[in-house]
């Protein structure tokens, strides 16, 4: 049997796991990695293919502006739940059965 005070540190535990969790989450979405990579490929390229006339860098100037933090230009391959994850260890279950059959 589970007692009161047990059930309040697995909801403590939980919450500490939740917000640890957000922080992380927080963090990555801050800090985009890939993002940073693209733009670091894209000012390569540029570099390397030469100056733009004028015209193609303001309208790029422009479109940059419009666009204002760049949240998210292509849409997620993962949601963030967890119903993504448990749909893709279906997928896989099957599959191994199959080719295990």
């Amino acid at each position: 049997m589970v007692t009161p005070e047990e059930k309040g540190e697995a909801a403590d535990t939980a919450k500490d796991l939740l917000t640890r969790n957000s922080l992380a989450l927080e963090a990555q979405i801050e800090q985009r990695p890939l993002a940073k990579k693209q733009e670091e490929f894209e000012e390569a390229q540029a570099k390397l293919s030469g100056p733009a006339p004028p015209e193609t860098q303001s309208v790029q100037e422009e479109g940059r502006q419009n666009l204002g933090p760049q949240k998210a230009m292509h849409k997620a391959l993962l949601k963030n739940d967890d119903t993504e994850l448990e749909r893709l260890s279906k997928v896989l279950d099957l599959l191994y059965g199959v080719l295990n059959a």
